[in-house]
């Protein structure tokens, strides 16, 4: 085989493969999504009691923080609190 046909037939193998990832990616991202729903409920229920074991504790300091990141998300020309 040339380095010509070579290319070709690399060319055919690598078109046929994303052609096939193209066509079953409806069917793949609804499978991911049934699988995606379940777990958010899950990790929002343990956002929610990580959130309420620290207020406990850093309440004050929370509120504060997150009063800080959402006048930087409303102007970015505030100081940013991530850093």
């Amino acid at each position: 085989m040339g380095p010509g046909a070579r290319q070709d037939t690399l060319d055919d193998y690598f078109g046929d493969s994303n052609w096939k990832k193209t066509v079953r990616l409806g069917s793949t991202m609804l499978c991911k999504l049934k699988e995606a729903l379940p777990k958010c409920a899950e990790h929002q229920v343990a956002l929610d009691e990580l959130k309420e074991g620290l207020s406990e504790e850093y309440g004050a300091a929370l509120k504060q923080w997150r009063t800080q990141v959402e006048i930087w998300e409303n102007d970015v020309a505030q100081p940013n609190p991530f850093e």
